[in-house]
């Protein structure tokens, strides 16, 4: 796998087609074509080149791995704690919600005998 040091892509000339293809700044020969031939992580991608996009999902595995077995530190060293929170938040938004829909239950019932009075005066 080439990796770009620059990360910076031009259009150039490639003599091998005679015609104008996308290649990399950074010297790691991309020429594929494609608008971005490099990514953010400063690597050629090809695409349709499966074998880097395992490598991509290999990333993305130990990313996730890395992010469960943090998750399970946090749990073990904050369990209670968190636990405790999330009580405090879950209450505090399931009576925030109760009350918003007993206010606009009150505000329904009044509108309702607004209207209901302009109907039998009018």
């Amino acid at each position: 796998m080439s990796h770009c040091h620059e990360g910076s892509c031009h259009t150039g000339s490639n003599s091998h087609h005679g015609s104008h293809a996308h290649s990399c700044s950074c010297g790691c020969g991309c020429e594929c074509g494609c608008k971005d031939c490099c990514s953010g992580k400063n690597e050629c991608k090809h695409e349709g080149d499966f074998a880097h996009e395992l490598l991509e999902m290999a990333d993305e595995a130990w990313m996730c791995l890395l992010k469960d077995k943090i998750k399970q530190k946090i749990e073990s060293l904050s369990g209670e704690h968190l636990s405790e929170l999330a009580d405090i938040v879950a209450t505090s938004n399931h009576k925030r919600w109760s009350d918003k829909m007993a206010a606009s239950d009150a505000v329904d019932d009044y509108e309702d005998k607004i209207a209901e009075f302009f109907s039998r005066h009018s």
